[in-house]
């Protein structure tokens, strides 16, 4: 008996099980899309991009994995306009490795060094202008490296830089219950601070239990006045000043996924252990769009695979099958569509004034081309559903 889709599946599953909500919204694919050559040294695996305008133009920027390199595109050409060599050492040095990058312009370009808390500042010829250490203002707290990545990059508002802090294993005993999601730096001072949100406690391992290191994931909007937080085991969006403090909490629950928990029996094998990273129903990113006030949360849902696959890949890509929720400006679901196995990638889209662009470039697809970037145009739509 031929093996149905997981696509399929799924949609047989839920029609039966779940009670249907009337929705109002899908995404609609267009026939327009970005395609951007990537250069041999570089990958479609892709953690960390910027988005900035340059006068009238828009440009796409990415950093190399593996090298110290930006990569900076004219989106309406998609013709490379400049890389960006970047020094590990010497007085433009920004350290051994980069933990992403943030591009505010040509001559702002923030890189957090992944093994101290540092960031430096330099300019599209690899100048060094600035370095902030991360010291606190309350002394009684000791920062972790921070990174800017595609589910939580550099927030800057003002003079003011917003960044992730991961759960902070030097608060020891605290670090369940005290651990900052994020910190803020004041460009001008050069002094930082843990903001007073803190990791929720259902989302924390207790210590010393095997983890699979996705349990704390958590991605960071920002909708022009307030922080939004979509944590990957927990239905809730939280909503948080830009002092830190708890606005409210939104349960925004996907209609693919029945229950999110942290997960269970987790195998010391690697292989055994991001096949489950691949299956486990979570939440992934969450993204607001400024030009149509919309809230878009990824979501993933329980996977099974029969036949072998290349997890660490699958993993890197996105994983196989998710959909993508719509939001309103009050949270409230509009929209959920769920996205064809294989087709595109979860992990890397962006916003642009004409809709929401989403990579085509997974390597399962049949059209895949290892030296091409390619992002689909998708908009909003009525949807017939109620």
């Amino acid at each position: 008996m031929k093996r149905l889709s997981i696509c399929y599946l799924l949609l047989l599953c839920f029609s039966c099980q779940m009670k249907e909500r009337p929705l109002m919204y899908q995404m609609k694919e267009t026939n327009d899309s970005l395609d951007f050559n990537i250069s041999s040294e570089s990958t479609t695996f892709i953690k960390s991009m910027s988005i900035f305008e340059d006068g009238d133009n828009t440009c796409f920027a990415y950093l190399n994995n593996d090298e110290n390199i930006l990569y900076v595109y004219d989106i309406q050409t998609q013709r490379l306009i400049k890389e960006i060599l970047f020094q590990q050492e010497g007085p433009d040095g920004t350290g051994p490795k980069a933990a992403g990058f943030y591009m505010q312009d040509w001559d702002s370009i923030y890189i957090p060094n992944i093994y101290v808390p540092e960031i430096s500042v330099i300019d599209s010829c690899g100048r060094k202008s600035v370095s902030f250490k991360l010291d606190s203002l309350n002394k009684g707290y000791n920062f972790i490296p921070t990174r800017s990545v595609i589910n939580f990059p550099f927030l800057l508002i003002g003079e003011h830089l917003y960044g992730l802090q991961l759960p902070n294993p030097m608060l020891g005993e605290e670090v369940k219950s005290k651990s900052p999601v994020e910190l803020r730096l004041d460009l001008k001072n050069m002094k930082s601070e843990p903001l007073p949100f803190h990791y929720p406690s259902t989302v924390m391992r207790n210590h010393g239990k095997p983890q699979l290191g996705i349990e704390t994931n958590v991605s960071r909007c920002f909708n022009g006045e307030v922080l939004v937080y979509s944590f990957a085991f927990d239905d809730n969006l939280y909503v948080v000043s830009l002092e830190g403090k708890v606005l409210d909490v939104q349960n925004v629950k996907s209609r693919y996924v029945d229950n999110v928990s942290l997960p269970d029996n987790v195998s010391p094998d690697m292989q055994t252990a991001v096949r489950k990273m691949c299956e486990l129903p979570f939440y992934g990113n969450i993204i607001y769009d400024k030009y149509r006030k919309v809230y878009y949360r990824i979501v993933y849902p329980q996977t099974e695979y029969n036949n072998v696959e290349n997890f660490v890949d699958m993993w890197q890509f996105g994983r196989s099958l998710f959909s993508i929720m719509i939001l309103d400006e009050d949270f409230n679901a509009v929209g959920e569509t769920l996205f064809p196995e294989n087709e595109f990638r979860s992990d890397l889209m962006f916003v642009l004034e004409d809709g929401l662009y989403i990579s085509s470039s997974h390597y399962k697809n049949p059209i895949y081309d290892e030296d091409r970037l390619v992002f689909k145009r998708f908009v909003l739509e009525k949807s017939n559903s109620n």
